[in-house]
């Protein structure tokens, strides 16, 4: 958009002229509206056609050529709707009249839409005015120091310096470390990357291990030495098989069964003189008379 001339009202020009004289020239706000021209002069007007919203000055800076860059922060978050922003006027307070309109520019059909609030669209725009203050030698403005925003410009040139002293002070950090390490002098309390804990005699705090479950036991483990566990098999915990039981089945096939069997040996009692004891007796059959033996021995000659 473009408001084209920027123009001084009747009452702008006069008021100019008495900061030429010495009066103060102070300014308070600026406002925009979406007003039409219809046939007005500009300088007839002591107000815009139709004031949309009012702007709280953020900037004021005094230039070399009888000149001044007034600014305010025109957002959408504080109107009511959207409207066609067609009107610009600059607002000063005259001694005499109170305040009053100092100059006003229209863009009739370059209007610029500005949104309603709420919308995906967050407006924020800086106005500044240029406006011609002459030889006046007292020129101010009513400033809100909360709106006060850095320029672009001049963030950025905040955050490339500080970018810059971020950075060289990170570099020399790492020489230092860089070098501390190339030479190993160190704090030898610190490990190289690969070196290994040749001083940690033990753990700082002992630990416990543990066994739960069918078979439990615990013992405190702290690197000085190592450790043995007592455990305990719980009863009734779990089965064994014959064939899980290393060479059970085969010493069991070497037995004799209570229920009887034919035997591939001989079956030697035990020699003792447990005469009145049921027990196995080794039977002798022969044709000769006894002799040798044990006790207990039982011995049948027959002819």
């Amino acid at each position: 958009m473009s408001f084209g001339l920027i123009a001084f009202t009747n009452r702008g020009r006069a008021l100019q002229a008495k900061a030429q004289a010495g009066t103060q020239l102070n300014f308070t706000r600026i406002a925009v509206g979406d007003g039409q021209l219809s046939g007005q002069a500009i300088a007839d007007l002591t107000a815009l056609v139709h004031e949309v919203k009012s702007i709280t000055l953020n900037k004021f800076k005094t230039m070399t050529d009888g000149k001044v860059v007034i600014g305010g922060v025109l957002s959408n978050q504080d109107i009511a709707a959207g409207f066609y922003w067609r009107e610009l006027g600059l607002f000063a307070q005259d001694p005499d009249l109170g305040e009053i309109l100092y100059c006003y520019g229209n863009a009739g059909d370059l209007a610029e839409y500005i949104p309603s609030p709420g919308g995906s669209e967050i407006i924020e725009k800086q106005v500044d005015i240029v406006t011609i203050v002459g030889n006046a030698s007292s020129v101010t403005a009513t400033i809100d120091q909360s709106l006060v925003y850095e320029t672009i410009i001049g963030a950025q040139e905040k955050a490339d310096a500080a970018r810059t002293a971020a950075n060289n002070y990170t570099d020399q950090k790492f020489a230092v470390i860089a070098e501390d390490l190339a030479s190993h002098n160190h704090d030898n309390r610190y490990l190289g990357i690969n070196a290994n804990a040749v001083s940690a005699s033990k753990l700082q705090t002992a630990r416990t291990i543990s066994l739960t479950g069918d078979v439990t036991g615990s013992v405190s483990f702290n690197g000085e030495s190592n450790v043995s566990m007592t455990t305990t098999v719980a009863d009734d915990s779990h089965n064994h098989s014959i064939n899980t039981i290393t060479n059970l089945q085969s010493t069991l096939d070497s037995k004799v069964p209570k229920s009887g069997t034919t035997m591939t040996g001989v079956l030697v009692a035990q020699n003792n003189t447990s005469y009145t004891t049921k027990q196995v007796r080794n039977i002798i059959l022969s044709t000769s008379n006894p002799s040798g033996g044990n006790n207990g021995d039982i011995w049948i000659k027959y002819k």
